[in-house]
């Protein structure tokens, strides 16, 4: 619990830091969360030509505390996700829709026709189409969306029996082979988890390219092979954990467990495999309205490390920090309710430091 009315000076490695205690439950922080937006209101925020008259941080803002219902939700994310100007008409942004499909198929048609004519590069090619296939075989494989009919055929012969499954290796293996956004970094594990929800949302191979594409160049550096990416990441968390929960901070330091390779998993797929597949999207528009951070993702893993602090200050292991953080689905509400007071949380915190 959080002692709210007395300081605390802490050596965290870090530096030296005068915080609020934390031994009591903090002060409240006034959270609303509002109605997720429907077809009308949608609708209200455009002129006659289709053009948003809402203001670009009014929508994010409206995106973040409410969410979207599922009939506007495509429309939405292609905003968030880059696909369409927030000044477009409705006419241009069919435009963008045509060209886009067009780019994408001329990515795509470039290494299918490399393999198809045994171009020299078609041994690397068929290294990085065994990669993918590999990982899309696997994904998701709850839903009847991505559903392999026979697990005993062979890998290809499985992903061909899914016209889901097929677009989802398609769109992998185009933006890590022959897009000029993946080729530099090939196919990462884990980038399947993040491409399938928006296949998902989008039911558009395109689509989903480019939804992917603006995800993977925001996020890309977390696939880097030397890690640093990661490590920059996970180097954040631990230096807000520092600030909003030095006990907290102390004890997995004392156990060793600070790298917080309990986070890597959610930070990487952007908590994918820690909610419900229904629950994914909604959490990803709260992290791309980019209405108050940048950060967002951050935020939401030091609040699911809170959420499971009285454990973790019992543990002892590493190992069993490591279970405890992935070995629970978590409620979406309440990580948004709560994610959004930590972020006010601490920067209340912060702008009392000076």
């Amino acid at each position: 619990d959080i002692v709210w009315n007395e300081t605390l000076v802490v050596d965290t490695g870090l530096g030296e830091f005068e915080l609020l205690s934390t031994d009591s439950t903090p002060p409240p922080v006034a959270i609303k969360r509002l109605d997720p937006i429907d077809v009308t209101d949608f609708a209200s925020f455009f002129d006659g030509e289709g053009r948003l008259v809402l203001p670009e941080q009014e929508l994010r803002e409206r995106v973040f505390r409410g969410g979207c219902d599922r009939m506007v939700r495509k429309p939405i994310f292609k905003y968030l996700m880059g696909l369409y100007p927030w000044s477009s008409t409705k006419e241009q942004r069919l435009e963008h829709d045509q060209q886009r499909r067009q780019l994408y198929t001329k990515f795509k048609n470039q290494w299918y026709y490399q393999m198809v004519k045994n171009a020299p590069e078609k041994p690397n090619l068929e290294a990085t189409l065994f990669a993918i296939e590999k990982d899309v075989v696997r994904t998701d494989q709850h839903l009847d969306f991505f559903k392999v009919s026979d697990p005993s055929v062979n890998i290809s012969k499985a992903i061909e029996s899914n016209r889901n499954l097929l677009q989802l290796r398609s769109l992998l293996m185009t933006w890590t082979s022959s897009s000029p956004f993946g080729k530099h970094l090939g196919f990462v594990q884990g980038m399947a988890d993040l491409a399938s929800p928006l296949l998902y949302l989008m039911e558009d191979e395109s689509d989903a390219f480019w939804c992917f594409t603006h995800m993977m160049e925001r996020f890309k550096h977390n696939f880097s092979i030397d890690g640093t990416g990661m490590k920059q990441q996970l180097g954040l968390i631990k230096k807000m954990i520092a600030v909003l929960d030095p006990i907290l901070y102390a004890h997995l330091d004392h156990i060793n467990a600070l790298d917080l390779f309990c986070c890597f998993r959610w930070v990487l797929v952007l908590f994918k495999r820690e909610f419900q597949f229904k629950d994914i999207l909604p959490l990803w528009e709260f992290i791309f309205s980019d209405a108050l951070t940048l950060d967002m993702h951050l935020f939401i893993a030091v609040q699911l490390m809170l959420d499971k602090r009285t454990l973790l200050l019992e543990m002892q292991d590493p190992e069993q920090v490591l279970k405890e953080c992935l070995g629970h689905e978590h409620n979406l509400e309440k990580t948004l309710f709560d994610s959004e007071a930590l972020l006010k949380r601490f920067r209340d915190v912060m702008h009392a430091r000076g």
